[in-house]
């Protein structure tokens, strides 16, 4: 989910670049940004919709205030936006370049790059996706979504244990990611090691049950521990019946 509360720390330094800001367009500004943040608060927000409307009004944003008024940092944050809504709605190839436009104006922010190693990995472009994960561990080694992103690439090429062992990186990293211990789990069920992968599960249902209200994904969860399950009690009998 996009952290749209953020629009409005983005927005703040604009009011600062100018004096001639009438109060009409004040408030427009101010309505505009906290549109989203306000739909942010609504239990049910359909992200998809929500992902639109963020492009809805970064694209008012950019109407309504005066001609030259963002800074580059400003500019950068709101493309990132621009590619993490892009990202939502499945539309990879529009939020790659929203990203490498957001590195233009903040080409230190490592999160666009860790992004587009997202996007590649949902394009089964594991080997590219790597080469960004490794290139950010080399600017810092503590930024935990390179190792996780390196472990789902890793994932891809079937290299279960390389993965398993990324993952523990972000695991030190990140103790409470959930998509980690996903990552683990698949890791587990690709090295056949089913017992495991179910332990993980059961962890990451109990985890939900607790903290979270998000039925679908407890439901989903349920199935992969299913499967694993029914994994599980077919390789046991493929065993029985070869000592017969």
């Amino acid at each position: 989910m996009i952290k749209f509360q953020y629009i409005i720390a983005f927005l703040l330094p604009v009011f600062t670049l100018s004096a001639n800001y009438s109060e009409a367009e004040t408030a427009d500004i101010i309505e505009l940004a906290t549109t989203l943040q306000n739909k942010q608060q609504q239990k049910n927000l359909n992200p998809k919709l929500a992902a639109k409307e963020m492009l809805e009004t970064i694209g008012k944003l950019y109407v309504t205030l005066p001609p030259g008024s963002l800074t580059k940092e400003i500019q950068g944050q709101l493309w990132f936006l621009k590619g993490q809504s892009y990202t939502t709605l499945n539309q990879y190839e529009e939020a790659i370049k929203a990203f490498d436009e957001a590195i233009k104006y903040e080409p230190n922010n490592l999160n666009s790059y860790s992004n587009i190693s997202y996007i590649l990995n949902q394009q089964a472009k594991y080997g590219e996706s790597i080469k960004i994960s490794d290139w950010i561990i080399s600017k810092n080694t503590l930024f935990t979504n390179a190792y996780l992103n390196k472990g789902y690439s890793l994932l891809g090429l079937l290299k279960y244990q390389e993965a398993i062992d990324n993952f523990e990186k972000a695991r030190e990293l990140d103790s409470d990611n959930i998509t980690v211990y996903l990552g683990y789990a698949k890791g587990y069920a690709g090295l056949k090691q089913h017992d495991k992968a179910i332990e993980i599960y059961d962890g990451i249902t109990k985890y939900f049950g607790k903290e979270h209200d998000d039925p679908p994904q407890l439901k989903v969860l349920e199935e992969l521990k299913k499967e694993q399950i029914k994994l599980r009690n077919k390789e046991n009998l493929l065993l029985v019946d070869n000592k017969k």
